[in-house]
């Protein structure tokens, strides 16, 4: 970013409005117990004077475990409430459609029974059969719920972190302090990345340091308050893949190791690994499909061939002609199974989605709905 001494901060936007109690456990584990102090940033004046056995700063064990536990606290009983909001859903009856058989389901003679409602036009709106257990906006919807939950818990797990002692691992001689991780609203950044300021900065920043261009900066990032501005510029945006926390306690290292390494929430994710039958129960049919595709061709040559031949049998002609029937057959039955459950596991995409955006209307913190920039699409995307 290019330097700017006369940038004006700007209130930072509560991007993390959904969830209240995911919004408030730094908060909460920080004073929980008189830690606040432990994870209080050195200033870079004192960071200067400090010898290279202080540099490290380190969070007390006790500390550590304390905002680890208030942390997994929050989140689980955050989902144990949504558990209950969700509640046990409806009594279910299995229909005709649960209880089919295998062929039944690939030519849907199941279906049959309204079929012949219709035909008599006695069909009323009682008598349509309801989804299937599997495909109830309940059921999917409670799924991808609990997907979203643990992605949560691991979006913002460094949160606990903020305060430790990092390097990065391009240069281990190199040492900073943890400020901040997300994802910066401006400079065209789509993934989670987090702020470190250095007291020993890497040599491959500093050597990207020129007249036009410094990708340090003091706590505003393009105009973004992304933490308490320093007096110097001695902060950069790092990839949380690149950073290693350093500390001397081996129980603080296996603490934040047990952390994850922060990724941003993703929806196609999300749902495949929440319904994942939805999408890979449609390879079986439409692989089938494209072989017997592939496979006509061969059939429909060798049948010219026989019937040009010079004395063809009618034992050859009878193999190609019930090789012909089956092969079509098997296609037709295999891409209408594919267009079957290809739909049906759409159908159940929207209903979990639906569902759960229902869920973040009714658990969006209360002081959320002040920001005037809150809209329906903002709680979507959030």
């Amino acid at each position: 970013m290019h330097r700017s001494e006369d940038a004006q901060p700007q209130e930072a936007m509560p991007g993390r409005m959904l969830y209240e109690d995911a919004q408030v456990v730094e908060k909460d584990a920080a004073t929980r117990d008189g830690d606040t102090s432990s994870t209080s940033i050195l200033s870079s004046s004192s960071s200067s004077s400090s010898s290279a056995g202080e540099e490290v700063v380190c969070v007390s064990h006790s500390a550590l475990a304390k905002r680890k536990r208030a942390y997994d606290r929050s989140y689980s009983s955050m989902s144990r409430r949504l558990r209950e909001m969700w509640g046990l859903g409806e009594p279910y009856t299995p229909m005709a459609e649960s209880t089919a058989t295998w062929p039944q389901r690939l030519y849907y003679t199941w279906i049959s029974e309204y079929i012949q409602l219709a035909k008599k036009e006695r069909m009323q709106v009682e008598d349509l059969p309801p989804a299937r257990r599997t495909d109830r906006a309940h059921e999917c919807g409670l799924k991808l719920s609990a997907v979203t939950q643990r992605s949560l818990s691991r979006r913002h797990g460094w949160s606990v972190l903020v305060g430790m002692t990092v390097a990065s691992r391009r240069d281990r001689l190199s040492r900073g302090t943890l400020r901040w991780v997300g994802v910066p609203q401006s400079g065209g950044y789509h993934e989670i990345m987090a702020a470190v300021t250095w007291t020993r900065p890497p040599s491959h920043r500093v050597a990207e340091c020129s007249a036009e261009y410094s990708p340090f900066f003091r706590g505003l990032f393009y105009g973004e308050t992304l933490f308490a501005p320093e007096a110097t510029d001695n902060s950069t945006l790092e990839e949380p893949c690149s950073l290693e926390f350093i500390t001397s306690d081996g129980e603080d290292a296996a603490v934040a190791a047990s952390i994850p390494v922060p990724r941003r929430i993703s929806l196609v994710r999300d749902l495949f690994v929440a319904l994942p039958g939805a999408v890979l129960w449609q390879f079986p049919g439409k692989i089938i499909g494209d072989i017997c595709t592939l496979t006509l061709p061969i059939l429909l040559q060798k049948y010219v061939v026989y019937l040009t031949g010079e004395s063809p049998s009618w034992s050859s002609g009878l193999i190609l002609v019930m090789a012909l029937f089956v092969v079509q057959a098997v296609q037709s039955a295999a891409l209408h199974s594919y267009y079957y459950i290809s739909i049906n596991g759409g159908l159940r995409f929207r209903s979990a989605l639906t569902a759960v955006i229902f869920e973040k209307c009714l658990v969006v913190a209360p002081k959320s709905f002040a920001i005037p920039e809150m809209s329906t699409g903002r709680i979507i995307i959030w």
